[in-house]
């Protein structure tokens, strides 16, 4: 089995470079900041705001003040309002940052870093878990309301009637856990650390993504506040890479703590796809959907499908010391998909990748946008990512020629993040890990050029004021759209320009 390691590349180096200060890198070159500058100084200010909310961040800053906005700044063209955390903070929103600290202050030496990031977990743990099914305040829709230290729901933020709508329980509305990206490895390792109860009750409470008793269907939606089921809708929300999401959550769960509950929960949503996939072709973007409804009805995601094959192809790497055979075959089924990923009818000379295509035809019903992500729909560059760990997992060139391909589509319409405005800084950060990521798969200067010709626009556009724009042409920080990503890309990216010790790659965009 070909797998990621989680040590990060710098691990045998001497420990002088280890050591090396990330923030003095670039030093003296006062007249332009480099991207190590411009990167340390974001992170800086960010501590400090930390500092004032007890370890954790508000999702959303004023660029002047560099503290939560007093009003609604806005909302950018395809950003839902029902998913920010306006008046609060989203931990799976800034799940990279975090990565991004961790990583920098055991590579670089900067306790400062490290510190921060404990901090921020720490304060996450003791404060903000102990809803009644033991799942997260993070994702989408819910989040932790910052100065009221309690859940917040996004949705009823946006909608206040639904805070008076009975439930089927008679109760109000409750608030929605939506996983909405990879918990990596590494996350899960540290709660096991430091609070392995909280694991044990989350994997508990992904009970409550079955739809009902019969855990024959479940929802990507799942009651946070208190253990309702959410109940069969019109359409089935049962998203394949969610439960790619679940299945690691369970794994790490189960090398902590293996519990009969946690196995069966983890083959049953392992199974759920694996029996209603198609030979040759990529999953349903949902199980069921009405036929009206042409956004999903018979259309099949490539995305989703690749998400899912990496999750279990994680998830074996998880459980391969303590359970080989269940390991190899989720390593298997990745694999499947991964494929399935491959069939799909790319425009791969051009290097555009498919959104989504239709069952029988296999017409495209949407190719990827290169910039300018909105709900629903990732950048190229996500996907790109995304063929470069499957392809650490796999070894399978035809994943790192496709990859290749859309990163020089990439490259090549940079100056689209010079031109348009509310690119989400997801955008711009995926694009610098995949060239990071490509460099570092390759050793091709290629790849570095295209960082080297991509970080000037970059650090136009969104690096502003000590914070980082939420998007291209606007004036304030949102985690929401992809900040942490942005500053996860730009350092990986800059750490490999300046050959200093490597920090590892985020694939939790997915």
């Amino acid at each position: 089995m070909n797998s990621l390691s989680s040590e990060p590349a710098s691990k045998n180096l001497p420990a002088a470079h280890r050591e090396s200060s990330f923030a003095a890198r670039g030093a003296g070159r006062k007249a332009s900041p480099t991207a190590c500058e411009a990167v340390n100084e974001v992170l800086g200010n960010l501590i400090q705001v930390m500092k004032r909310y007890g370890g954790l961040l508000p999702s959303c800053l004023d660029l002047e003040t560099h503290d939560m906005p007093k009003t609604d700044p806005g909302i950018l063209p395809g950003q839902r309002s029902w998913d920010r955390a306006l008046t609060g903070g989203n931990l799976m929103h800034d799940m990279p940052l975090l990565g991004l600290l961790y990583s920098l202050g055991e590579t670089q030496g900067q306790s400062t870093f490290q510190e921060a990031a404990d901090s921020y977990l720490d304060a996450f743990l003791e404060r903000c878990i102990n809803t009644p099914t033991g799942l997260f305040p993070w994702g989408e829709h819910a989040f932790w309301k910052l100065r009221e230290n309690r859940l917040g729901d996004s949705i009823k933020e946006a909608w206040p009637e639904v805070a008076e709508k009975p439930w089927n329980d008679g109760l109000p509305e409750p608030a929605w856990h939506d996983h909405l990206r990879q918990a990596p490895a590494w996350f899960w390792g540290k709660v096991e650390k430091k609070n392995p109860g909280a694991l044990q009750r989350f994997a508990n409470g992904l009970d409550r993504q079955w739809v009902t008793d019969n855990r024959d269907e479940y929802n990507r939606h799942g009651g946070i506040d208190r253990p309702v089921r959410m109940g069969r809708g019109s359409r089935s929300c049962d998203f394949p890479r969610h439960s790619g999401f679940y299945i690691m959550d369970l794994a790490c769960a189960w090398r902590n703590n293996p519990r009969a509950e946690t196995w069966e929960q983890m083959h049953r949503f392992a199974d759920y796809w694996w029996n209603k996939r198609q030979s040759n072709a990529c999953l349903r973007v949902e199980s069921r959907s009405p036929v009206k409804d042409a956004d999903f009805f018979d259309i099949l995601c490539p995305s989703q499908t690749l998400s899912l094959g990496i999750s279990l192809m994680d998830a074996a790497q998880v459980l391969h010391a303590d359970e080989p055979v269940v390991a190899a075959e989720f390593f298997e089924r990745g694999r499947a998909y991964c494929f399935a990923y491959l069939e799909a009818p790319h425009i791969s000379q051009d290097g555009h990748l498919v959104g989504g295509y239709h069952t029988g035809s296999r017409t495209p019903s949407k190719m990827l946008p290169v910039f300018g992500s909105v709900y629903g729909t990732y950048p190229q560059p996500q996907a790109a990512v995304l063929c470069c760990a499957a392809y650490r997992h796999m070894g399978e060139s035809s994943l790192l020629d496709l990859a290749m391909a859309a990163a020089r589509v990439c490259r090549k319409d940079i100056a689209t993040l010079q031109k348009e405005n509310a690119i989400p800084a997801l955008d711009a950060g995926l694009t610098m890990e995949l060239f990071a990521d490509l460099h570092d798969l390759t050793g091709e200067s290629e790849w570095l050029d295209a960082g080297r010709a991509a970080w000037p626009v970059i650090k136009d556009r969104y690096f502003c004021q000590g914070l980082v724009r939420l998007a291209t042409g606007e004036d304030w920080y949102e985690s929401q759209q992809g900040s942490g990503f942005l500053l996860h890309g730009v350092a990986r990216f800059a750490m490999m320009e300046e050959s200093a010790p490597g920090i590892p790659p985020d694939y939790s965009a997915r």
